[in-house]
């Protein structure tokens, strides 16, 4: 294992003073202004270094860094059909190779962990577990689409086989079911989906009142909004490690619903803002009710990026323009959101304490936009970007050091993701099924 000194930072949740941060088999072993290490192998200094807890994406689509652009200007419909027509000409090395491009920017960007929602993610699990990255490779199942893949029968096939492979690992990289909806998924395939998460005790992830179609035509159709349904249908959260995304048209019977059952959500507010979903999660309300909110960028084809700085910053916003109040919640609560919050609910994991784990994001400030510095935290949230991250540890290994990649080589992986894509797209023309814009 390596041991990593780091000396005189700034250290998230611990006050204004900078202190050391040391590290040994993986732990933070101590923190203070005199804690130090006989032989480090790094050292990592600097006048005004952030340290924090690494910061964790709780939702993303990995492979769609290679539709980053492709489809824009459109609402969720419009955008997932012509979405989806490319898509379905993604082969397994067009998801891995996806997938890693999107490794290399959380790298660079100091986010240390990820949860997955897409197919092929047994071709995904190798350069997720390359790269060093602590994450969730939720295997995605849908009905209707992807059927040249397979369809949702052989989605399930892969969630089985990728459970039973890390079923007993102490691999970084864990395996989640993740049914797409309620309503792109029957009943039978929701069922199939937690007889799976059950059998094998695996977090489950799924999409929920995303828009308010969504919402209107589940409650004409059963009655009741999506996450009533779910509970009264499945007992869906019950005793499960649920983790709902999006939950913008959701009311407060619902929001009670997930906190009895101790569920976890996902918000992404870059994503909701683009696609127009003409709606904002009410935070605030799930944050009193004690349910677990989580930060996520969603995919690269709807947000257009992985930063999760910048998905800190319009999240804080996004609730204090639209509530008419700045004060509902502070940058702090933002970057708990981004970091501890996932890591606590999922992996049962502190952070920045002796003993515990060391995943950390390192922050540089000192550029223009960052300076001065009144509050480290509030400048990482307000005014940063990824591209400010100096350094980011993963389980005490180095992925990033002072902006140099230390597992994934950019240059080869920029070619690898231009030249699949170059790939799928002569598939798509063929078929008829690419739309060029411009």
């Amino acid at each position: 294992m390596t041991d990593i000194l780091l000396k005189s930072v700034f250290v998230a949740f611990k006050g204004s003073k900078r202190q050391n941060i040391a590290i040994q088999d993986s732990n933070i072993v101590e923190i203070g202004s005199d804690a130090s290490l006989p032989a480090p192998e790094y050292t990592i200094t600097g006048k005004n270094l952030l340290v924090t807890p690494a910061l964790f994406n709780s939702h993303t689509h990995l492979p769609m860094t290679l539709l980053r652009g492709y489809s824009d200007d459109l609402q969720l419909f419009p955008w997932l059909q012509k979405v989806w027509k490319l898509e379905k000409h993604f082969s397994a090395e067009s998801c891995a190779v996806g997938a890693e491009l999107a490794f290399l920017e959380m790298i660079k960007g100091g986010t240390g962990g990820f949860v997955d929602f897409y197919f092929h993610e047994d071709h995904i699990l190798e350069p997720a577990a390359r790269s060093g990255l602590r994450g969730i490779l939720g295997c995605g199942v849908i009905e209707g689409t992807f059927l040249e893949q397979g369809g949702a029968a052989w989605m399930l096939k892969v969630a089985e086989g990728l459970a039973r492979k890390l079923d007993g690992s102490d691999s970084l990289i864990k395996v989640a079911v993740a049914p797409h909806a309620p309503h792109t998924c029957s009943k039978e395939t929701i069922q199939r989906c937690l007889d799976l998460a059950d059998k094998f005790s695996l977090p489950i992830t799924i999409h929920l009142s995303e828009t308010r179609e969504d919402v209107i035509n589940m409650q004409k159709k059963k009655g009741v909004p999506p996450i009533e349904w779910l509970d009264q249908e499945f007992n869906f959260f019950k005793e499960r490690n649920v983790l709902a995304v999006h939950c913008v048209w959701i009311q407060q019977r619902e929001i009670e619903i997930l906190a009895a059952q101790n569920a976890a959500m996902a918000y992404c507010p870059v994503s909701a803002q683009k696609l127009a979903y003409g709606g904002l999660p009410p935070v605030p309300e799930l944050l009193r009710a004690g349910v677990s909110v989580c930060l996520g960028t969603d995919g690269s084809a709807s947000n257009n990026t992985l930063d999760m700085v910048r998905e800190m910053r319009e999240g804080l916003n996004f609730v204090s323009a639209n509530r008419w109040n700045p004060a509902l919640l502070s940058s702090g609560q933002m970057l708990e959101m981004a970091s501890m919050t996932f890591r606590s609910r999922f992996f049962k994991q502190t952070a920045l304490t002796p003993g515990s784990v060391a995943d950390l994001s390192i922050f540089a400030f000192g550029k223009p936009h960052t300076w001065p510095i009144h509050n480290p935290i509030s400048t990482l949230v307000y005014s940063a970007n990824g591209s400010d991250a100096h350094s980011l540890i993963v389980n005490g290994n180095p992925l990033l050091l002072s902006g140099e990649l230390q597992t994934i080589n950019e240059e080869a992986t920029l070619e690898r993701a231009s030249n699949e894509l170059e790939k799928i797209k002569q598939r798509a023309i063929e078929a008829g099924d690419y739309e060029q814009d411009y």
